[in-house]
């Protein structure tokens, strides 16, 4: 479940109230950046409430970047949750390298 309601992972479990996550975002993909074949970023923001929208439970704001050389995957993620009305404030970055076997 890990991203699919913030990278935060405040959300794992539906609140008992519902949950409605208003969220925009961009990525941008390049091909042939510097040392890599392919780089990707993109910022998220989630706009966290209750089902029917009157309880504001937080926002938060990610933040990835994602590089190919090779057969390696390199990835940083950056989660910040503004708690208002649920949970606590909370940061996380998380740093991946992933071999991609077979991927030639």
């Amino acid at each position: 479940l890990h991203g699919f309601n913030g990278l935060a992972d405040r959300f794992l479990r539906t609140p008992a109230d519902g949950l409605r996550d208003l969220s925009v975002g961009l990525l941008r993909h390049f091909e042939g950046a510097g040392p890599f074949e392919t780089l990707s970023a993109g910022v998220t923001y989630h706009d966290f409430q209750d089902a029917d929208g009157t309880r504001n439970y937080g926002d938060e704001i990610d933040l990835h970047l994602t590089a190919r050389t090779g057969d390696w995957l390199l990835s940083i993620e950056h989660a910040r949750y503004a708690a208002d009305t649920l949970f606590t404030d909370t940061q996380s970055t998380v740093f991946s390298v992933t071999h991609l076997w077979g991927s030639k």
